[in-house]
């Protein structure tokens, strides 16, 4: 609750190469996360909306059958339950400012990167 200074804390590796820094409320949460080049996150479902703003770096993401290179300035949207997934594809980490609701689960405790989330 109030404030959180990002630059003060480690991040946690969620996933083989996503790091992530997080603030979680009631109904949504907020991560920034560090993606390596090369990393892969594989087509997946979760329950949760997620939106991805692109600050840094490019992803080919995938949301619902379609594919794109998405960079800086870009905003990825992934309703519940849609399949979607991505890899960075630039030779610098990814950067993203991304949005849940309702909050993970894995990201509010910290934990390993799990696909699907418990309900």
């Amino acid at each position: 609750m109030g404030f959180t200074d990002w630059n003060e804390q480690e991040g946690f590796e969620a996933f083989p190469g996503d790091f992530v820094w997080n603030v979680t409320g009631q109904d949504l949460q907020v991560i920034r996360a560090e993606i390596a080049p090369g990393t892969d996150f594989g087509l997946h479902t979760h329950h949760q909306e997620q939106i991805i703003c692109v600050l840094q770096g490019q992803l080919e993401f995938t949301v619902d059958g379609e594919t794109r290179i998405v960079g800086p300035g870009q905003v990825i949207h992934a309703p519940p339950g849609v399949e979607h997934g991505g890899r960075a594809v630039s030779d610098d980490p990814v950067i993203t400012l991304e949005a849940f609701s309702p909050p993970r689960v894995n990201f509010s405790h910290n934990q390993e990167m799990v696909f699907e989330d418990p309900v």
